[in-house]
This record gives structure tokens, C-alpha cells and sequence, in this order.
């Protein structure tokens, strides 16, 4: 009789202990290629939702009018201005207050857009000015909604057209806007997600401001920084 041929215990250890690194080399490769793609993956979706928060707010820039009642009034992180934001034959909401500001959410930071209707800033003032109407709060709407989350910083930048004594005009970039009676030729958006890997800024230019000629020196493109 032949005898039959069996596995010694140290080949079966040898065959488990290559089978194991095989395995894990595997597993480790896998799980960094999900890993990787799920990292892309949200580094586009964040990508694509700052686009689109800078898109909201270019379209607002570009809308922007004046208004006596309604300064423009911009700061290094924030700013509100009047502009036509709907279709509406009726100027009263047709025309809004727009303010962008960053708010703290729980452990996020959130870009914020605000609207509000001119009848009800106008009602507002009235509230202000404590007038013989009485309004509830109610009565005064407040449109806001968070356009982007994960914000490191919110920088805006305003294009000041300057006069001297001797009426020679030169253009300057100022980190806050005080003029009252004026709106800023251009507005610079730049912004910085978490992380501070990347940034990513837009030069918007006001149409509403007539300001002839040096209109060369603008680009409206998207810059990203990384």
C-alpha cells in the first residue's frame, strides 16, 4: 500500500503566514485607494460649492445699485448692499439689502448670505427712527441661508478710485469701505477653506460704477492658491 502524503505543521504555518501578508498588503492597498478617492471626492464637492458660493455673490456684486437708505457698507469680512435680485415688477421686491458674514455654527464656520427686501428695511427704519407705527418682529423678514461651511477666513478687498488735490486719479485696493455716498469700482473675494490648503479669490467689477477708463488693470478670473 502507498502511503498517503500529508501537509507537515510547518508548511501549513508557512502557507498561513503567507497567505496573511497577502492578504493584508491587499487590504492596505484597497483601503488607501478608497481612502484617496473618497479624499477626492470632497475636495471636488467642496471645490464645487465654493463656485458656486463665489457665483451667488458675483451675481449680487453685479447687481449692486445705490440707494441713500441703503449705504454700501463693506469690511474686511463682511459687507451688505443694496441690489436688484429678482425680476419683479415691483420695485419693493425687486430691489434687496444683500449682506455676506461669516457665523460660527456649532464646531463649523458658515458663509452666510442675508436678504431683505427694500419694504422691509424701509419698515425697519421706520422701527428705528421710532416712529408712531409699531411693527412686530415678525413683520420685518429676514431671508438668510448658509451658501458654504468649513470657512477658514472671508476676506473682501475694495477698488477705490482716488482723487488728489491737483485732480490726478489713481486707483487703490482699501480693506474697508467708508465712503457713504459711493460705491467701490471692483470688489475682491477671497476665501480661505479649512485647512488653509487652498484659496481661492475672484476680482468682480461693478457695472453700476461709471468710472470711463483703467478698467485694463481688472481680471474677473478665478485665482487658486494652494
Amino acid at each position: 500500500m502507498k502511503s498517503k502524503r500529508a501537509f507537515t505543521l510547518i508548511e501549513l504555518l508557512v502557507a498561513v503566514s503567507i497567505f496573511s501578508v497577502i492578504a493584508v498588503v491587499l487590504y492596505s492597498t484597497f483601503r488607501s485607494g478608497v481612502v484617496a478617492y473618497k479624499r477626492i471626492g470632497e475636495e471636488i464637492e467642496q471645490s464645487q460649492k465654493t463656485r458656486y458660493a463665489l457665483n451667488t455673490i458675483t451675481k449680487d456684486m453685479r447687481n449692486i445699485i445705490y440707494i441713500s437708505n441703503i449705504p454700501f457698507e463693506g469690511g474686511s469680512d463682511s459687507l451688505s448692499f443694496a441690489s436688484t435680485t429678482s425680476l419683479s415688477k415691483d420695485a419693493d421686491y425687486n430691489i434687496s439689502k444683500v449682506s455676506y458674514f461669516l457665523k460660527k455654527y456649532e464646531a463649523k464656520t458658515l458663509l452666510v448670505r442675508s436678504k431683505q427686501s427694500l419694504l422691509d428695511v424701509a419698515k425697519e427704519i421706520a422701527t428705528l427712527e421710532d416712529l408712531k407705527e409699531t411693527l412686530d418682529e415678525e413683520d420685518l423678514k429676514l431671508d438668510s441661508k448658509s451658501l458654504l461651511e468649513g470657512v477658514l477666513s472671508l476676506n473682501f478687498t475694495y477698488l477705490f478710485l482716488k482723487e488728489d488735490e491737483e485732480g490726478t486719479q489713481d486707483y487703490e485696493w482699501v480693506d474697508f469701505w467708508e465712503e457713504e455716498t459711493m460705491i467701490p469700482v471692483a470688489i475682491n473675494i477671497e476665501i480661505k477653506l479649512n485647512g488653509g490648503k487652498a484659496t481661492l479669490s475672484r476680482k468682480v467689477l461693478i457695472p453700476a460704477y461709471q468710472q470711463g477708463e483703467g478698467i485694463e488693470i481688472l481680471d474677473e478670473g478665478d485665482s487658486l492658491s494652494l
